[in-house]
């Protein structure tokens, strides 16, 4: 059980024991009983792992580290790299991704974002893709974005010229859709969420985009 008070938390077992001291500002879950706990000395974030098998509290030397949302991993950082780390192992469970650029003046970020539907999102030179828990490549890193939507299509897009296509694969990395259709930031949520996947073709004499609906499969419904 995670508890404190006065901002600061540990964690205590199911008898009321103390296993942590009340000193860190926070204490996060990832899975089969191992917390990750952050603590702030002089501005600087400093890392441990709980193991609530063993009660064995570790520093971890990283930059920075978050939850993956897959138990048992975390993303971290160590200054030049990130990737997905095991709790258990205490080893990299993913090959290593330079830091993105986050811009002129801001620190560069984890290339890797956090689970959704079984994969994590990358970004490698630039370009997108996604891994498993096993850090295995399910989609190669060869697309401009990549987003998981609602229903767990995965809409891949890249940028032709000024305009940007679009289309789309299932989380075991098979293309359903191809990336031959027209993106428009505001025409494909209105699917988002259901079971069919939304086709827009722009229409480049008049610049309208006429539309179409496929099934998960990539079927063409209308």
């Amino acid at each position: 059980e995670v508890a404190g008070d006065a901002n600061l938390y540990g964690i205590f077992n199911d008898k009321g024991a103390q296993a942590v001291p009340p000193v860190y500002s926070n204490i996060r879950e990832i899975g089969k009983a191992y917390y990750l706990l952050l603590s702030q000395k002089n501005n600087t974030a400093h890392y441990a792992l709980f193991n609530g098998h063993t009660g064995r509290l570790t520093p971890l030397p990283f930059r920075e580290a978050d939850v993956s949302g897959e138990p048992g991993l975390l993303i971290v950082n160590d200054g030049r790299n990130s990737y997905l780390w095991d709790a258990a192992t205490r080893k990299p469970a993913s090959a290593l991704y330079p830091l993105r650029d986050n811009g002129e003046g801001y620190t560069p970020v984890a290339a890797l974002s956090p689970f959704v539907s079984g994969l994590c999102a990358v970004v490698k030179a630039g370009k997108t893709g996604f891994i498993n828990a096993r850090g295995e490549v399910v989609i190669p890193f060869v697309y401009d974005d990549a987003r998981i939507q609602k229903n767990g299509a995965i809409m891949l897009m890249k940028q032709d010229g000024s305009n940007w296509l679009y289309g789309y694969a299932d989380t075991t990395g098979r293309i359903v859709v191809p990336v031959t259709y027209s993106y428009n930031s505001s025409g494909y949520t209105s699917y988002d969420g259901t079971p069919n996947l939304l086709l827009l073709k722009k229409n480049e004499e008049d610049g309208r985009y006429l539309s179409g609906i496929a099934d998960r499969n990539g079927h063409v419904l209308l």
